[in-house]
């Protein structure tokens, strides 16, 4: 990795259909005061991030209104939401064109990053010359999250839930035992339908993945101590090579990131840093989210 100052790739793309709220999009909701992009693009600036490549889609005028005026931001444009690899993509494509090729930090335009972690992703990134750092916490603060699959001490990739639930179907004998197991699953009735159609389609259901040369199966993928918080920092060149390779045959039919992560840790070229605490990294979905998180800004640096 060079040493550069990177540039934060923001996703901003996707509907928030969880708001239930459609006077604008999910990233301009206001936090005490201030819409949320805007207090994202604070944290990242006192970190030493001073460039912005935010990707757009479902209500993209209304991103770009509300960032006008804010200095080093440009748009990239994701007319189809094909998942967080497909978007990462449309922005690598869009720096390819003009000429970048440093590093990058992707996250998610619904949360609050604190910028402690930011520091510590680009020093750890230089210092340990990894293609590929990202942000992880404790399960208990995210369940859902995507599991880091670990073995002593190494971090072999990155395993969404959906996909370690379907491993665990692999014992079921019929269309009845399948049904049973995903309707007792901890999932929203949606994820239960995708997991239940993908199981349904499938041969054969595998008992276990490959990461990064080792076989892991449901059981051990669980055990994981640590879940994505999907905040990552790339060498730019590396994860284009990466995600080109990715295809969307998963639980949910995307592109993920993740993906690409896995690509990357192939040769050992990854590595991680926890949150030192829960609200060092605030998501929201909801409008009750939104309050909430309001409550605890309100008063505090922007």
């Amino acid at each position: 990795m060079t040493h550069t100052s990177p540039i934060a790739i923001l996703l901003c793309a996707g509907q928030g259909s969880r708001m239930h709220d459609n006077r604008t999009h999910k990233v301009c909701y206001e936090i005490a005061g201030i819409p949320a992009i805007r207090r994202s693009l604070s944290h990242f600036r006192r970190a030493g991030v001073e460039r912005f490549l935010v990707v757009v889609g479902y209500k993209a005028a209304l991103v770009m209104d509300c960032l006008s005026g804010e200095p080093g931001v440009q748009f990239a444009f994701q007319a189809e939401q094909k998942g967080t690899g497909h978007a990462t993509l449309c922005a690598l494509e869009f720096l390819e064109k003009t000429g970048y090729e440093g590093l990058v930090i992707v996250a998610m335009g619904d949360k609050l990053i604190a910028p402690r972690v930011i520091r510590d992703l680009i020093e750890k990134a230089r210092n340990n010359r990894k293609k590929v750092v990202f942000a992880v916490q404790p399960k208990a603060y995210n369940p859902s999250g995507g599991r880091i699959v670990m073995k002593n001490g190494r971090v072999y990739g990155i395993y969404e839930m959906m996909d370690s639930y379907l491993l665990s179907l692999s014992g079921c004998r019929s269309l009845e035992e399948i049904r049973t197991a995903v309707d007792t699953m901890p999932l929203n009735p949606k994820k239960k339908e995708l997991l239940l159609s993908k199981a349904t389609n499938m041969a054969i259901i595998p008992s276990s993945v490959s990461l990064a040369g080792e076989f892991f199966t449901h059981t051990e993928i669980e055990s994981t101590p640590f879940v994505n918080t999907a905040t990552y920092l790339f060498d730019t060149t590396s994860l284009k090579t990466a995600l080109e390779q990715v295809d969307d045959d998963n639980a949910q039919g995307e592109i993920y990131l993740t993906d690409g992560v896995n690509r990357l840790s192939m040769d050992g070229g990854c590595d991680i840093v926890p949150l030192e605490d829960q609200m060092e990294m605030l998501s929201f979905s909801t409008l009750e989210d939104i309050e909430t998180i309001s409550d605890y800004y309100r008063g505090r640096e922007i």
